[in-house]
Parts: C-alpha cells; sequence; structure tokens
C-alpha cells in the first residue's frame, strides 16, 4: 500500500458527620447568613474541586500482594494507597508466542479479586476481599480498575438551600464522565461482568452557615459504600447562577477581554464528535451539521447564534455500545439535495473479546423530517470533492472493517442506483484502491499544474504528498499531533489463542483512532488551493535528561491551512501554513469543515474542539481571508 505510512444506600454514622455537620445531625438548628441583595452559589467551581478530590482518591501507584491471610490481604505500595478505595487484584500472565510469526507478546494480566483497602499497618496495607475470581498469592499485582463505570443518583438538595437540583445533576454527570471515567453507564444498562463500577449520591446540604457540596461513592460490584468527599459551595454576591456561567463561558472559550477574531462561537453540553456544513433543506442557506452520541443536529448561524433547526435521534443499540464517528455531506444521488452519510460502529461482545462491525447510515431531509435512505452499512463512508475543478461532482468513498484491524481491503467508490448505494465498477479516479486506509486523506490539484496530488496524514501524524502514482512531493517537518477523542474498541489478532478465553475485554481490547479530515478549497483572492486540517500540539517534559512526550494531552487544538508555495530542495514541492486559527492551552481539535455559513459570500471554517478546562465541547466559526 503505497499510502500507508441493594441497591440499598448503608451511610455509616461517620460518613453523615462528615457530610451534614454536627448541627445537622445532633438536630441543631441552621441559620444561613442574611446577604444585602441577590446572591447565588457558584455550583461549577465547586463541583471542579469536588472532581479533583475525586480524581486523586482513584491514584493508585504500583502495588502488589505482600501477604495473604484468610478473606484479607497486605498490600505493599511504593506511593501510598488512598483508605477506602476499592482495587482489582491480578494474577500475572505468561508470554503468548505468535505460531505463524514467532513474535513473543507479553502475557495480560488475570484479574482474580475485588478488595478494598480498609487501614494501614505500618508500611502495608491492610484490604478486605470483597469478590474473587480465583485464587489470589503473594506478589500479585494489585492495581486501580482500568474499566471504571459511574452512575449518579439524582442528587439530594435540602429545602432551605437555594440550589438548583437540575443544574448539580449535569455538573456532576459531564465532569466526571469526561475527565474522570471511562464512561458512563447508561439508565438501562446492566454493569458487565469483572468490571468495576461507584454509584454518587451528589448531596447539597447545610453543614453551618455554609452549604456544602458533597457526595457518597458507593460500589456497583459490591454494594458497599467506600468514602464521602465534600466541598463547601462558594457563595457570589450580586451574581444570578445564569450570568455567572456565562461569565466563565465567555472566559473560557477565549471570547471575554476583547477578543473577538472568532465570528461566533457555542459550548455545547453535549459531547459532538464530528461537524459537516450543507444546505441540507434546499432554502439556498448552508446549514451547520453537529454529530452526537445520541442526535443529530443541524443549526443555522443568525446573528452570531446558533439556531437549531433540525434534530435527527440517532438509534441506540444496547446503550452506549454503538459509536458515532463521524458525518459527511454531498449530493451522491443526484437529486440537488445532499445525503447525510453517517459513519457508525456497534461494538459486539464475542466470546469474551470486543468485535466491531460498521453500522453506517444515510439520512437525507425531506420537508421536515428525516428519511433514512440506507442503514446499518458494513462501510466506513467519506465524501471527497476537489475544490480546483469546480464542475466536479462528489463523490462517495467506502471501505471496510477487518475483523482484527480498523481498515481492511481496497477503498472503493459508491454509487447510487435508485435504490441503495454500491461499489462502483469503474471509479472516476482509479488510484483510489491504492490507499492503505480511508480518512485522512484527500486529492486536489494542489500545485495548479494540471495534474492531481494526494495528501495523506501517516501512522505517526506527519502530513505528506504524493503525486497519484505515489512518488513522495513533500512531507510536513513536524507531526501534526493526535487526534484521539474519539475511538471504538476492538480486540486484536494474537488473544485469540484459548488461554485468553476468560480475559476480561477490557484487558484486551486496543483503542481504534479514526483519522483526521483533510480539507481543500480554491482561495480566488490568493490564486492558490489550499489545505485545510486540524492540529494537537504535543506537551513534553524533560526527566533525568530525557524528553518524555504526552501524546494523549495535546494542547493548543487549532486549524492550520497550508498551501504550495515553492518548490522545496529534498522533494518537488513544498507546503507552508499560511494562517492557523488562535492558539488556546486547553482546547483539542477534533474536527472542521468548510462552507458559507452566515451567507455573506465568504467562506468559512467550522471548528469543533473540547475544552478541557470546562470540560464541553466548543464550535468556532473563523471567516476566511483571501477570497
Amino acid at each position: 500500500m503505497i499510502y500507508q505510512k441493594g441497591r440499598n444506600l448503608t451511610v455509616s454514622i461517620v460518613m453523615l458527620l462528615f457530610l451534614l455537620g454536627p448541627s445537622r445531625v445532633l438536630g441543631g438548628t441552621i441559620s444561613h447568613k442574611k446577604l444585602k441583595g441577590p446572591y447565588s452559589f457558584d455550583i461549577k467551581a465547586s463541583s471542579e474541586k469536588l472532581v479533583k478530590s475525586l480524581e486523586a482518591r482513584f491514584q493508585v501507584s504500583p502495588s502488589k500482594v505482600a501477604l495473604v491471610r484468610k478473606g484479607e490481604i497486605l498490600v505493599e505500595s511504593l506511593g501510598g494507597i488512598p483508605l477506602g478505595l476499592e482495587l482489582v487484584v491480578y494474577k500475572p500472565g505468561r508470554s503468548i508466542v505468535d505460531k505463524s510469526s514467532g513474535k513473543t507478546f507479553p502475557g495480560f494480566d488475570i484479574p482474580v479479586a475485588l478488595v478494598q483497602v480498609k487501614r494501614r499497618e505500618g508500611k502495608l496495607y491492610l484490604a478486605q476481599v470483597s469478590k474473587a475470581w480465583g485464587q489470589i498469592k503473594k506478589g500479585y499485582k494489585v492495581k486501580g480498575p482500568e474499566m471504571v463505570y459511574v452512575k449518579v443518583a439524582p442528587p439530594k438538595v435540602e429545602g432551605n438551600v437555594p440550589v438548583d437540583a437540575k443544574e448539580l445533576e449535569t455538573v456532576f454527570k459531564f465532569s466526571l464522565g469526561e475527565f474522570l471515567f471511562f464512561r458512563l453507564l447508561g439508565s438501562q444498562e446492566t454493569l458487565p461482568g469483572q468490571t468495576y463500577g461507584v454509584l454518587l449520591h451528589p448531596v447539597v446540604t447545610s453543614g453551618g452557615t455554609m452549604p456544602v457540596l458533597g457526595c457518597y461513592v458507593d460500589s456497583l460490584v459490591t454494594h458497599r459504600s467506600l468514602f464521602a468527599l465534600q466541598e463547601s459551595l462558594k457563595l457570589v454576591k450580586s451574581a444570578s447562577y445564569t450570568e455567572i456561567m456565562k461569565k466563565r463561558t465567555l472566559m473560557e472559550t477565549g471570547e471575554w477581554g476583547g477578543y473577538q477574531m472568532a465570528m461566533a462561537s457555542r459550548v455545547f453540553k453535549e459531547k459532538m464528535t464530528s461537524v459537516a456544513v450543507a444546505d441540507v433543506d434546499g432554502d439556498g442557506k448552508e446549514e451547520i451539521i453537529l454529530l452526537g452520541p445520541q442526535t443529530l443536529q443541524v443549526c443555522r448561524l443568525k446573528k452570531k447564534e446558533f439556531q437549531k433547526v433540525y434534530q435527527y435521534k440517532l438509534p441506540t443499540r444496547g446503550g452506549y455500545a454503538r459509536r458515532y464517528m463521524r458525518v459527511d455531506v454531498g449530493d451522491i444521488n443526484g437529486n440537488g439535495r445532499p445525503e447525510i452519510f453517517i459513519t457508525s460502529v456497534v461494538e459486539d461482545l464475542m466470546s469474551g473479546f470486543i468485535r466491531p462491525h460498521l453500522a453506517s447510515m444515510v439520512l437525507e431531509l425531506r420537508g421536515k423530517k428525516f428519511k433514512v435512505l440506507e442503514k446499518n452499512m458494513p462501510y466506513y463512508l467519506m465524501v471527497v470533492q476537489p475544490r480546483a475543478d469546480k464542475k466536479s461532482r462528489p463523490i462517495l468513498l467506502a471501505q471496510k472493517m477487518g475483523e482484527y484491524q480498523p481498515f481492511e481491503g481496497p477503498v472503493v467508490q459508491m454509487i447510487w442506483n435508485g435504490k441503495k448505494y454500491i461499489p462502483a465498477k469503474k471509479p472516476v479516479y482509479p488510484f483510489i484502491s491504492k490507499f492503505g486506509h480511508l480518512y485522512g486523506l484527500i486529492w486536489d490539484d494542489f500545485k495548479l499544474d494540471g495534474k492531481l496530488e494526494v495528501a495523506v496524514v501517516d501512522n505517526d501524524n506527519y502530513l505528506s504528498v504524493y503525486d497519484t502514482k505515489g512518488h513522495p512531493l513533500w512531507e510536513s517537518p513536524e507531526s501534526l499531533g493526535v487526534v484521539r477523542y474519539d475511538y471504538f474498541n476492538q480486540t486484536p489478532r494474537f488473544p485469540r489463542f484459548p488461554a485468553m478465553k476468560d480475559f476480561n475485554p477490557g484487558d484486551v481490547a486496543l483503542k481504534r483512532y479514526l483519522p483526521r479530515r483533510l480539507v481543500s478549497a480554491f482561495m480566488e483572492g490568493e490564486g492558490r488551493m489550499a489545505l485545510f486540517t486540524v492540529v494537537n500540539d504535543v506537551p513534553s517534559f524533560v526527566a533525568a535528561g530525557v524528553k518524555l512526550e504526552t501524546p494523549w494531552q495535546g494542547v493548543n487544538g487549532r486549524v492550520v491551512k497550508l498551501a504550495f508555495v515553492g518548490s522545496g530542495k529534498a522533494y518537488g514541492a513544498y507546503f507552508d501554513i499560511l494562517w492557523e486559527s488562535p492558539k488556546f492551552k486547553d482546547l483539542y481539535a477534533q474536527d472542521l469543515a468548510l462552507g458559507d455559513v452566515d451567507q455573506d459570500g465568504v467562506l468559512d471554517v467550522v471548528f469543533l474542539s473540547y475544552n478541557r478546562k470546562i470540560g464541553k465541547v466548543r464550535v468556532d466559526i473563523y471567516p476566511l481571508s483571501g477570497l
């Protein structure tokens, strides 16, 4: 491949004293300070501190079993273990030899027990066995749970505390779901076997003259209380909760303090995964299409405000087992209205392993409702339209998923036969079958010399440009950084051996990430073709004289615009960055789309990112110069 580079809550008296305060437990009266003027409580700031406290409780340094006694063990830890936490004991796995290749792979540790840390005994920690699936022996590893689920119970709020319970529940759900835990457990979803989970009971109560925000943490596996945490609510004078939240959002998104480079910005509560721009309703105005985990939203920009005009509830399967990865648009069936192509992956548990399969779908807006043109398509889907040739039509590309690899087989062009989408016998661009994987690629006449070039992001996140025969023309001097916000799980090939059959799927599944989107556009004012994509810087630090990188914590997420600027010394072309959106340390870039969303005749870039500081998805719109 030339382009492949019961449920009963039991709360101890100690926990009640901890959260409610002595005056509440002993029946004393509670009096609030009387302040002049309006006042409110900053629930968000307090909940962020509480979430950090929860994160600290789940930090476990390397540990092992030092002694086994009846019903309990002594654990030796290098850096200490928070008391009350439940840990998993693992039996070290044996090395695995792949007979076909002769390669040796490290064995996977087998979970044998769930234990709860009770107290410290000298330099060791006493842990009580909660559940056992096998025998515990000295020297076995003790780790924090690798797959964690969280369920948030409805918050309890005292009647004399002026706090919105709905806001409290939203803050807890989103913060914990995005920062601390693997994922939220669906309301109708059961907990998989041999996994760890917690139940949070948010509580706002009065522990004196100032209300206290707290939570009880219980185990979903053993049904026992683990620990409790609390944080005082910050009192803010002369401001409503809505005003506080609005000001915080403006400051954290870069629009506070006079920054006005973005034409419009919006923070969404729902986790959006992909964005596209198209005139879906045929009124001559382009809309913004946002793909989330449960809904497809179509928004229209009006006076810098995002107005939701259409929404489609996406089908689910097993709660969160269905992942919606990417949205593309294009009029492939030729009826004058673009279809919406949604790539979807369903994670199935088969024989103890995660075997995902593609179940993509195609929608088209008919009137005010969406019509499903096709569903459960076994393909990744992507729409490409070279912009240098204005007469060119968009084409639909597809590729299948392998049993053990995220991409398998050739990239094919799909056409509409009047009833469904089928592979074309003769694709418009014959060289597409040579691509090793779909996504992270595009082709266009970037040099404006009448010849097509192919731009590809390789496995190391470097951007390369080739001619259609696979000869390299240019390679970016630096990596574009990772885009790893969305993924699906897939069990790799070698755990097929019988010795692996009892493993926890979460221990053997690999996270598969889809390559980023590349978009091309002809800049009439500059007389050149431009290439757009998203970039994340990779933070690094020096330890013991060695430079280490943390690619999973990308910073300064932004959109960049590259263009051909002349001949290179090492390659036959040279590209350079001509424009980039402002850098914000807390932004993690996800996706982008191009279109005239404000109907002023100027092309705009719609930038989708995740703001880790506020824990929400953000959409920024920048007008593009050079048109």
